[in-house]
């Protein structure tokens, strides 16, 4: 009977990778180095305290919902992206959606909506569009392997960016 108080640092972190899909690399189908690093600094930060867990969960969502609301603000007026994101968020069957989402979903969710708000900059030339959505595209990628096409809407705005020399290889 193993207790996880016994554990230090370093045998846990072993323990963890070698019961996913990092600690049999070559054999698995799916790797997501992102999100086992992610899930074990929580578990070694919060241990076994569930409501600290939910209000990270909650924190990450609100910050999607928030990039997702910018995003959006920038093309639509604050009163239509109220009521879209009143009626994705409060009616019945969309809450329960939204509760049943794992920590993996939640970060895709955050990740993308941090990727819709680069795309947003990049329309409006703001500076900093490219970091945003090259952050975003590889927390995504880490997040969930399926989100590693992100890289072909990232490769046409890169080419697009050097074309039009609105970005140069020193700024990369």
């Amino acid at each position: 009977d193993i207790s996880i108080d016994n554990f230090t640092a370093k045998e846990a972190m072993r323990e963890a990778l070698a019961h996913t899909e990092i600690g049999g690399f070559p054999s698995e189908a799916r790797f997501r180095p992102g999100y086992y690093v992610v899930r074990i600094l929580e578990s070694y930060l919060f241990g076994t305290h569930a409501p600290i867990w939910f209000a990270v969960n909650a924190i990450s969502f609100f910050l999607g919902m928030a990039a997702f609301g910018l995003a959006v603000s920038r093309f639509f007026s604050k009163t239509i992206l109220f009521c879209a994101m009143l009626v994705a968020t409060s009616f019945p069957f969309h809450l329960d959606l939204w509760s049943r989402l794992g920590p993996g979903e939640i970060g895709c969710f955050t990740s993308f909506s941090f990727f819709l708000l680069g795309i947003s900059m990049l329309f409006c030339k703001e500076k900093n569009a490219w970091a945003v959505l090259c952050i975003s595209t590889t927390v995504a990628m880490n997040y969930k392997e399926n989100f590693i096409l992100l890289m072909i809407p990232l490769g046409i705005i890169f080419l697009y960016l050097l074309r039009t020399r609105q970005i140069r290889w020193i700024e990369i």
